[in-house]
């Protein structure tokens, strides 16, 4: 057994950490001896592995878990270890959170809308006093607001943020947002014309934390702490970048796609609205039920039932509130959710209003493989109206169909998408990350067996693709394809 994999399997064993609060122990066994696909083919079983096993497998060292059931939590469950070599994972283990701090920014910009302090409406410009939004074409016809920022619509530049490894300058937040050295970004910039659709934007998240920093006058991590970390209970969480002294002994260390340490640990972000905080799952979980009380009725949230409510409806045809992303309508279960990347850590959280839910935190680039896989266990395991695997029948396509679908395709301005053949496989692989085999269900639809990811190909009267729809955790993203 290699070395590497030698130390995460006795992590996994001596490093194995399960608080049940009320559930046996005996299911959260179950759970992580049956990791469940995506999805598979009509007749055959689904091919389960161990927690472990995946662990091992794809480079990831260290999975913490939080689970809530009917709005507290349940259980908590901890595996491997914080760094090879290093102390398990345990309960007061902070990972970097990411992109899941989009939504934690999101419920501070509603506390103070809910005080009158903030307008969604109202154009950003009006607010902002060190730097404000550069006017363009775009904002002739429509205007950047709160409520288009948090929500992805307001047509913002930059899609997500790489952060600066040790011993990097690291930029202010103006250089970050006039992409000037050193920052290692573009400038954030309006490229469409506002509440026109949906784009994921990153810089648009930056701005919301210069419109704060300047009306409150205050460092960004200490009006987080005082407006939503302290008030919700996330004792083990913050915002300071780098990481707070207080939380720098229990920190992950971050592992890439092949299993090895980030060169210099963790990375540092001043971009913290976008990507900032550490936290634990069960902080991350306290949240998510100050929420879902508020979502209830309850007087004891942050936001009021009613600020919490618009938080959580879709804004125009996209499939993100304020914050968040939003599913399960339609079923009449609504869900919030939130995927996360930064260098090294991986994360997944998922509350349906009702009071179910689970964050998952990884210090693995690989490990949203294992928190998609989780959810789906534990899915299945509690009987969730979503996230099950889905059952799907194979078509045979041939090579010369399959070629007419090869090519590169835009997800995002700054994403490719790229699609190849091998003989009579087609493969699909978003950029920075690794290829996997899609499966024709029809001779345009298509289905991913590791992600939880349906193409449908977008073709002319030739059987050429033009374009594809990608769907996602309950959402639906175009991607045109490129000349």
């Amino acid at each position: 057994m290699p070395d590497w994999a030698r130390l995460v399997a006795v992590g996994a064993l001596v490093g194995h950490a399960c608080v049940a609060l009320s559930a046996p122990s005996q299911r959260i066994q179950h759970i992580e001896d049956n990791l469940l696909p995506a999805a598979f083919v009509a007749g055959e079983k689904p091919e389960t592995v161990t927690l472990a096993s995946a662990m091992r497998q794809l480079g990831v060292p260290g999975v913490s878990v939080a689970f809530i059931h009917e709005g507290r939590i349940e259980w908590a469950d901890q595996v491997g270890v914080a760094r090879l070599g290093g102390p398990p994972v345990d309960a007061r283990t902070v990972f970097q959170a990411a992109s899941i701090s989009k939504p934690v920014t999101a419920m501070v910009v509603m506390t103070l809308v809910q005080t009158g302090g903030l307008d969604l409406d109202r154009d950003v410009n009006t607010y902002l006093r060190t730097w404000k939004v550069p006017d363009s074409p775009d904002t002739v016809v429509e205007r950047v607001t709160l409520r288009r920022l948090l929500s992805h619509t307001a047509g913002i530049s930059v899609h997500g943020f790489g952060g600066y490894a040790a011993g990097e300058p690291v930029p202010s937040l103006i250089q970050v947002l006039n992409g000037a050295k050193p920052a290692n970004s573009a400038p954030v910039r309006v490229e469409d014309v506002p509440g026109a659709r949906w784009s994921y934007s990153g810089g648009g998240y930056e701005i919301v934390q210069q419109l704060l920093t300047d009306l409150n006058r205050r460092p960004f991590a200490k009006l987080l702490e005082e407006r939503v970390l302290a008030p919700t209970g996330m004792q083990r969480s913050s915002f300071e970048q780098p990481i707070a002294a207080a939380l720098r002994a229990n920190a992950a260390t971050p592992y890439d796609s092949k299993g090895q340490p980030i060169a210099g640990g963790a990375h540092t972000y001043p971009e913290q609205a976008a990507a900032g905080l550490w936290t634990t799952p069960s902080d991350l979980a306290r949240l998510i039920i100050n929420i879902q009380r508020s979502l209830a009725g309850g007087g004891d949230g942050i936001v009021s039932p009613a600020v919490a409510h618009e938080m959580l409806r879709a804004e125009g045809k996209s499939s993100w509130g304020l914050g968040f992303g939003v599913g399960g309508t339609d079923s009449g279960h609504p869900y919030l959710i939130h995927e996360a990347s930064n260098a090294g850590f991986r994360a997944l959280l998922v509350a349906f209003a009702e009071g179910d839910g689970i964050v998952v935190m990884t210090n693995g680039d690989r490990g949203d493989v294992i928190a998609a896989a989780l959810l789906r266990a534990v899915a299945v395991e509690y009987g969730w109206p979503e996230f099950q695997p889905r059952e799907h029948r194979l078509v045979h396509l041939s090579a010369a169909a399959l070629e007419r679908l090869v090519g590169e395709y835009r997800f995002t301005p700054e994403t490719t998408i790229t699609v190849s053949r091998r003989d009579e496989r087609l493969l699909l692989q978003f950029q920075g990350q690794q290829a996997g085999e899609i499966w024709a269900e029809g001779p345009a639809s298509f289905f991913s067996k590791t992600r939880d990811l349906r193409i449908r190909f977008h073709v002319n009267a030739g059987g050429r693709a033009t374009g594809m729809s990608l769907e996602r955790g309950g959402a639906t993203f175009e991607a045109p394809r490129m000349p």
